[in-house]
């Protein structure tokens, strides 16, 4: 009986097992990646967009428009919402602060081949709801303009809350489309 053939050993090949170095670790992540890493980067950044965009303010509150008014972010509306409608509280917060950032964890499962494509059409409705948030907004200003008592003015948070939840669609879709076209 003769023992297993082993040859020269390569001198391009990288290690592999345990004894691999940790420089190899982020090219091998990369590798496991079913989307562009600039993408699955893309994605990931909004678990920091969404928080800010959440704590900025997105519209001006008031009675008087020469005084001023009261500045309102998600969630500070959500918090004065809170203690006057518990059950609209509770579906701004799904709309606007779960969704999104439920959907950004998801995609992010899809992208590195956690969760199979097929959850996609669920992603697209989740960040359709996400939408959602934002048409109340808009909604308020519009209802606040047209009955003239009082004011309601969009503020800078309004237009980045808008758009993160415009570019994690524009993530959605274009993830779609890398794994339609993936062999």
């Amino acid at each position: 009986m003769s023992g297993p053939v082993t040859g020269p050993a390569r001198q391009d090949a990288a290690p592999t097992g345990p004894a691999a170095p940790a420089a190899d670790a982020p090219r091998a992540a990369a590798a496991a990646l079913r989307v562009p890493p600039a993408l699955f980067l893309a994605n990931l950044s909004f678990v920091l967009l969404w928080p800010a965009a959440w704590s900025v303010p997105l519209l001006e509150l008031g009675l008087v428009e020469m005084i001023g008014g009261r500045t309102v972010s998600v969630l500070g509306g959500l918090e004065i919402l809170w203690a006057k409608d518990a059950l609209l509280a509770c579906l701004v917060a799904l709309l606007g602060v779960v969704m999104p950032m439920g959907k950004t964890l998801l995609l992010a499962a899809v992208q590195a081949g956690k969760l199979r494509a097929r959850a996609l059409p669920l992603i697209e409705i989740a960040g359709k709801l996400s939408m959602a948030d934002v048409f109340l907004l808009a909604m308020i200003v519009v209802v606040a303009k047209g009955v003239g008592i009082g004011f309601a003015r969009p503020l800078w948070g309004l237009y980045a809350f808008a758009l993160c939840v415009l570019a994690s669609m524009l993530v959605s879709h274009l993830t779609k489309q890398k794994l339609r076209s993936a062999p």
